[in-house]
This record gives structure tokens, C-alpha cells and sequence, in this order.
């Protein structure tokens, strides 16, 4: 589950994934907008640290929107690209741009409850 404060309380959305594929390629994904007492009171109930991040989406000119994920605070330093696929075979055709240092996908470490939990992993 993730909860999310967009552009400083524009709006909140709450967010269910379930089904992820071992790999973490595939999964199902839920999300709800919520209101800002929702969200504060979901907040109470969290683990870990909050992840602090500003999105950037960039098209690829290949039909996919690029989101690149610069992060701040406890996770200083970080920055990784994110890709949804609308299947499998799309994800696993796709071949990422040469600038991207390395393919965490699979990487648990790099999920949002870990890196709130144990921060950015040591390599």
C-alpha cells in the first residue's frame, strides 16, 4: 500500500498493489484519491521513513512516458527511472535507454518499503 501527497496537498491518492510477479515486473494496481483527513489519519499508520521525491515524466519518443524519480532527504542522492508497460512482452522487448546505469526491477532493495524501511541499499 502507498499513500501519495501530490504537489504539496493538491490532491492524495492511495494506492493498493497486489499480485507482483517474483521479479517485481508484474503486478496489479489499485488507486483511490482520497481526502486530506484520509490520508493524514492513514498516515499514523505507517512504517519506516517517509520517501521525499519529485517526479519528472519525460516520453521516450518511442510512445512511453519515462518517470524519473529524483529523491531527497533520507534517500539523498538516489534518482531511478520508472516504466509501465501495458504487458509482459512489452516490458521484456523494451530496451532502455544507454544511459541508465543499471536495471534494479527485480531488485527488491530498491522498492518503496524497503528503501523507507533500510534506506538506499548498499552495494
Amino acid at each position: 500500500m502507498r499513500l501519495r501527497n501530490v504537489n504539496n496537498g493538491e490532491f492524495y491518492i492511495f494506492t493498493i498493489k497486489s499480485n507482483m510477479s517474483i521479479d517485481g515486473l508484474i503486478r496489479d494496481e489499485v488507486e483511490y484519491y482520497i481526502t486530506k483527513e484520509e490520508y493524514e489519519h492513514l498516515l499514523t499508520k505507517k512504517e519506516g521513513t517517509t520517501i521525499h521525491k519529485i517526479r519528472y515524466s519525460i516520453p521516450d519518443g518511442k510512445g512511453n512516458k519515462l518517470q524519473l524519480d529524483v529523491f531527497f532527504d533520507d534517500l539523498d542522492g538516489l534518482v531511478y527511472l520508472e516504466i509501465e508497460f501495458d504487458s509482459e512482452k512489452e516490458a521484456k522487448d523494451y530496451i532502455q535507454p544507454s544511459w541508465v546505469k543499471k536495471d534494479v526491477t527485480s531488485d527488491k532493495r530498491y522498492k518503496n518499503q524497503s528503501l523507507s524501511q533500510f534506506g538506499i541499499p548498499k552495494e
